[in-house]
């Protein structure tokens, strides 16, 4: 009798290590879809970046952002370098975003992206153009944004999410 109960003991075990043998690999699935997902996304990212800084002249944007905390008036195309900056900085946070969303960014790293990006908005008329500009965010990343920045749902809706 003891020996049956050592023998579905062993059997219990057996069954019960497969199983969290199992999950333990269903898990790390995940986490490798969960990198692969975030590197495609930056990938995409990567690739918005290198199209915007086709167009994008450091020299007009260095002599727009003296100009333009010196309170002058900006040429458009000038305008359209501080913009352009704001954008890839938007773009940038966003995959930031997506990459905390999966795990992959710290909480302290995503709150500090998201407190500088919310400051922007708050005060900054040349960051809002560019949100409501912005070729796209994720909605979960528009939605973070708007909690902390009340009046970006009030402004016009564009194609800020994907």
């Amino acid at each position: 009798m003891n020996l049956r109960r050592f023998e579905w003991l062993g059997r219990f075990f057996a069954v019960a290590g497969v199983i969290l043998s199992l999950c333990l690999v269903a898990y790390e699935m995940k986490l490798a879809r969960d990198v692969a997902m975030a590197d495609l996304y930056q990938q995409r990212v990567d690739m918005d970046l290198a199209g915007y800084r086709e167009f994008f002249d450091g020299a007009e944007y260095f002599e727009a952002l003296v100009l333009y905390h010196d309170g002058e008036e900006l040429s458009f195309k000038q305008e359209s370098m501080l913009q352009l900056a704001y954008l890839m900085t938007l773009t940038s946070i966003d995959s930031a975003y997506y990459q905390w969303e999966l795990g992959l960014v710290p909480d302290d790293e995503w709150i500090r992206n998201r407190s500088e990006t919310a400051l922007q908005l708050q005060e900054n008329p040349l960051a809002i153009k560019a949100w409501n500009n912005g070729a796209g965010f994720r909605q979960g990343f528009v939605d973070e944004i708007e909690l902390l920045v009340p009046q970006m749902q009030d402004e016009p809706e564009t194609s800020k999410n994907k």
